[in-house]
Parts: C-alpha cells; sequence; structure tokens
C-alpha cells in the first residue's frame, strides 16, 4: 500500500552534487529547492539573476504569472536590454492549476504591451506534436548563465511545490551551454532541431527522452531516488521494475493525485505496480509534488521538466 507522508520531507539537496546524462557532467553553482526552506529564497535568487542582466535575457516558461518576475523583466527591457520569452499559449488545466483568470490575463498582457519579445511554441512543433506543450523552464543570462527550473514562475510554485533549480555558467560547461542556446534560438526561429548535435549532458525533448530516460536509470548499480509529478510511461515503469528485480533499491516520491482526479488520476496505477515490485512509493501531502528527478547512487541526478509520461514534450 502507498505511505503518505505525515511530515516534512528529507529533500536529496546535497546529492545534486553533478546532472549528468549519458556520459558527460554538468557541474552546477547552485541548488535551490521550493518552497523557500532553510532561509533560500527560490524566488528572489531568480529575480536576482534577471536584475543582473546587463546584455540579455532568454526565458522559456510553461507558465509565467508571478507579478515581480514579469515586472522584473519589463524594467529590463525598457533598460534596453533584450528580452525574449517562449511561452504556452495553452497551458493544461487541472485541479491544481486554476489561477488563469483575468489577474492571469492581465499579467501576459503586461508582457505584450512592453518591449518584451514574445514567442508561442513553434509552429513546427505544434505540427510535429499537436497534443505536446512547450513545458521547458529555463533562464540563459547574458549567454553566460543558465537557470533551469522544474517549477512555474508563479505564486502556487513558489509557496507550495516541492521543485528545484540548479544555476550553473558557460565557462565550466561549454559544450552544454552552446547546445541549449542553440536550442532556443531555433525555437524563436521556428527552425527544426533534427540536426543539432546530440549533446552529452542534456536532453532536449520530444524525439527520444524516453531512450535516455531508460538509459540514464540503467546506470544504477545500489539505488534510485525519483521525484514525480506523472508517471504512466509502461516502458519507463518496466525498466525500473526490472531494475528492482536486480536489486536495486527504488525510492519515488510523488504526489497523491497529481491532477485531482483521485481514482482516475494516470499515476495511480503506477504508484500501485511499483509499489507491488519493491519500490518505497511515498505520497506527499503537504506540498505538491511538482519536481522532476532521478538520483543514481547517491551520485548522479538527472533533473529537468520531463515527466515519465506516455507524451513527452519540449
Amino acid at each position: 500500500m502507498r505511505k503518505l507522508f505525515l511530515k516534512t520531507l528529507i529533500v536529496f539537496t546535497y546529492l545534486f552534487t553533478v546532472i549528468t546524462v549519458a556520459n558527460a557532467m554538468v557541474m552546477p553553482e547552485d541548488i535551490i529547492v521550493y518552497p523557500s526552506e532553510n532561509g533560500i529564497k527560490a524566488k528572489r535568487v531568480i529575480l536576482d539573476e534577471i536584475n543582473a542582466a546587463q546584455i540579455s535575457i532568454q526565458m522559456s516558461i510553461y507558465q509565467i504569472k508571478d507579478a515581480e518576475i514579469i515586472q522584473a523583466l519589463c524594467n529590463k527591457s525598457e533598460a534596453g536590454i533584450n528580452v525574449d520569452v517562449i511561452y504556452e499559449e495553452t497551458p493544461y488545466k487541472h485541479a491544481f492549476n486554476q489561477g488563469v483568470g483575468a489577474d492571469s490575463d492581465n499579467l501576459l498582457a503586461q508582457i505584450k504591451n512592453s518591449k518584451i519579445r514574445l514567442h508561442q511554441r513553434p509552429e513546427n512543433l505544434k505540427t510535429l506534436f499537436p497534443n505536446g506543450h512547450y513545458h521547458a523552464r529555463y533562464i540563459i543570462i547574458d549567454n553566460n548563465r543558465f537557470l533551469l527550473s522544474t517549477g512555474n514562475f508563479d505564486g502556487t510554485t513558489f509557496d507550495h511545490c516541492r521543485d528545484f533549480c540548479v544555476i550553473f555558467s558557460k565557462d565550466k560547461n561549454q559544450v552544454v551551454f552552446k547546445a541549449l542556446v542553440d536550442l532556443f534560438n531555433r525555437d524563436i526561429k521556428n527552425e527544426s532541431i533534427a540536426d543539432l548535435p546530440d549533446s552529452e549532458g542534456v536532453i532536449i525533448g520530444p524525439h527520444n527522452q524516453r531512450e535516455k530516460i531508460i538509459s540514464f536509470l540503467g546506470r544504477a548499480k545500489n539505488n534510485i531516488k525519483m521525484y514525480q509529478q506523472f508517471f504512466n510511461d509502461p516502458a519507463i515503469k518496466e525498466c525500473v521494475k526490472t531494475l528492482i528485480a536486480k536489486g536495486i533499491k527504488v525510492d519515488l516520491v510523488m504526489m497523491a493525485y497529481p491532477l485531482g482526479y483521485e481514482s482516475k488520476d494516470p499515476s495511480v496505477e503506477t504508484q500501485n505496480d511499483l509499489q507491488a515490485a519493491g519500490a518505497d512509493v511515498r505520497l506527499m501531502d503537504h506540498l505538491y509534488a511538482h519536481g522532476r528527478a532521478i538520483i543514481i547512487d547517491d551520485t548522479y541526478a538527472m533533473i529537468g521538466t520531463t515527466q515519465t509520461l506516455t507524451t513527452f514534450f519540449r
């Protein structure tokens, strides 16, 4: 039977020593855990990074509804800083994402009325993946610093969601940084990324996300720790069950019903199957378990906006 968390979760902050996909490593300069525990103010860190920009801000965000962050972006654009924002024009609505009324519309209008260059999901993605969303959440500052967040920029994320943000610089991670900048520039120009070099250290979806996640999980020798908002991909589930059968200890943290559908929630079957296979499945009841992270052998970590769903987004 799945277990509920009744006390504050112990977060694996100090296990994020490196972030890795395939064989290369990204060395982060900072890890931020949401909400703002241990004196860390997640939104303040993001605002400080935006306010420090001298040349350009390139932002990809699924949803942006925080008035302070929007105002900071507008201020920078008014000051002559080049600000480009890619956003998802039709974010998914569910029981825990209801803040889409007049306030949200007014904030988006504030961006549209500013000097910020606003971009929707690229048309080529809409054609190739009509059911997909532009789900990435990251900021590139001055073509020099990179912030990858699992959470959106809104009050719900900062106050009620277990999310993560990783910050790293170009000088220590040039190959990965170039891949991410190339991705952003192609997306705002609606250019295909089919010929984008397959950079170790970063997964860009859709395309081969499933295979890379399975490959990453296959590194495990002792244990796997996972945070997942949703989990219903059969191939990844079977991979995890196979690893459990080989003696790999698996700990999974989720929310009981991420979409608020109760027994109809698509993650429940996976939660029950993995628990039956021997995984320790824990369900948060004090925070929304929104973050996505996989920690392998307490040494390697993958963090991002990819959900282990049958449909993979950018």
